[in-house]
């Protein structure tokens, strides 16, 4: 009986240490998605903050056509990146993805000049193919 009930505590213990292990494990994992997360996000917010120092620049020096193929070349960034959104087909739309990419499409269509990179040109055209324009 002595036996028995060692062994039993010693696979209570054995139970115990493994959820302690799991709950420390996810809690250190956690932290440094986070963290990598919250990098990737900085860096993307500072590449942003760069651009528009650009385009600003560039309108100030009366450089306004160029400062138009910039943006139009941002826009076509953004909506190859909402690509991916697309292609996961989400259970439940995003009414401000599809608002973005609807008033990208009907920008498009008004002003059909732009000629968009081959390299993301797929992705862009699947994305702007998601919504229909009334």
């Amino acid at each position: 009986m002595k036996r028995y009930l060692q062994i039993i505590a010693l696979f209570v213990m054995a139970i115990g240490v493994f959820l302690i292990g799991i709950k420390v494990g996810s809690h250190n994992t956690s932290e440094k998605v986070d963290k990598l997360f919250f990098e990737s996000f900085i860096s993307l917010v500072a590449t942003d903050v760069k651009g528009k120092v650009e385009l600003l620049e560039l309108i100030k020096d009366g450089n306004c056509t160029k400062a138009q193929e910039r943006i139009e070349s941002y826009l076509d960034i953004g909506l190859a990146d909402i690509a991916v959104y697309v292609n996961k087909k989400p259970l439940k739309p995003d009414n401000n993805v599809i608002e973005a990419i609807s008033l990208a499409k009907k920008y498009r269509e008004k002003y059909p000049g732009h000629r968009v990179n081959n390299v993301i040109k797929n992705s862009v055209t699947k994305t702007l193919d998601y919504v229909k324009t009334k």
